[in-house]
């Protein structure tokens, strides 16, 4: 009994040390996103579209395929890459924002859910990104 609890004891020691030593490296990189998983999806799939490598595309990297992610994530990276790939003259990409490709509602997209910053913005910016009316959305 006393050789079972030393080994919980030892065990919660190293389990404690391990993460104050991480900690004080930078941490864990596990990054956690406030947006959905459709949301989340839509934005990897469209970052996706413009990488013309598909072994530089975060899908296809170890650990993050399809098998490692909800259905509804892997809707909105389809229709994020669908959405973003190609010309942005593409009828797929809102002829508000010229400079990049961001597909126009629905889904009504918000900054946090967008890549992009600092977006050119012409017409009638369906998004919402240009709060100032100043012509830049999602300023940083």
């Amino acid at each position: 009994m006393i050789g079972m609890m030393r080994l919980i004891v030892v065990s919660m020691v190293t389990a404690l040390v391990i993460i104050f030593i991480s900690q004080q490296m930078g941490g864990f990189n596990a990054y956690a996103s406030e947006n959905s998983p459709y949301n989340s999806g839509y934005n990897h799939g469209c970052d996706d579209a413009g990488i013309s490598d598909p072994n530089d595309r975060y899908i296809n990297q170890p650990e993050k395929g399809p098998a490692f992610h909800t259905e509804e994530f892997m809707s909105g990276y389809d229709n994020g890459f669908e959405s973003c790939k190609g010309d942005t003259s593409n009828e797929n990409c809102d002829s508000s924002y010229p400079d990049v490709c961001i597909a126009p509602p629905p889904p009504d997209l918000n900054c946090d859910d967008v890549s992009y910053k600092n977006i050119k913005v012409e017409g009638n910016d369906p998004h919402g990104f240009d709060r100032d009316s100043d012509g830049i959305g999602c300023e940083s």
